[in-house]
């Protein structure tokens, strides 16, 4: 059970950096973010979440198995239709390599929490408008 603590710990200790159009904006866990608010809302959406292909279950795969893993996400969603940006996370206190991300607007949570356990990921990041962004597991 440790583990998992630990592993839980260390998502919420990431910045997920989200490249926009104005620039680069930064989620974390447990806080607001004005700016993430006004992204969603240029595209009259009110949720958005952040998602990794990298590392499912949090065992460290190779380069090119995560580059392909993240362009299978990547196909996913286009093929879904959500707005989206590329996007990165970036443990604050981790020796994880920085994992290649997509920061989608307008998914449901429900949608973004079968998308992210479709490609094995522990927990992924979601925010509603107004409020925190916020863990959720998908396991």
């Amino acid at each position: 059970m440790s583990d998992r603590l630990e592993l839980l710990t260390a998502y919420r200790n990431t910045d997920f950096t989200i490249h926009a159009p104005d620039g680069e904006l930064v989620m974390r866990c447990e806080q607001e973010s004005d700016a993430i608010d006004e992204l969603v809302r240029t595209f009259g959406k009110t949720n958005c979440a952040f998602i990794t292909a990298h590392n499912p279950g949090s065992i460290k795969l190779g380069v090119f198995e995560n580059a392909q893993r993240h362009q299978e996400l990547l196909h996913e969603v286009i093929r879904i239709g959500y707005p989206h940006f590329p996007g990165r996370g970036v443990g604050r206190a981790s020796s994880w390599d920085p994992e290649e991300s997509v920061f989608i607007v307008g998914i449901p949570k429900g949608e973004a929490q079968e998308l992210g356990r479709a490609f094995g990921q522990i927990a992924i990041v979601v925010k509603e408008l107004g409020c925190r962004a916020e863990l959720i597991l998908c396991i």
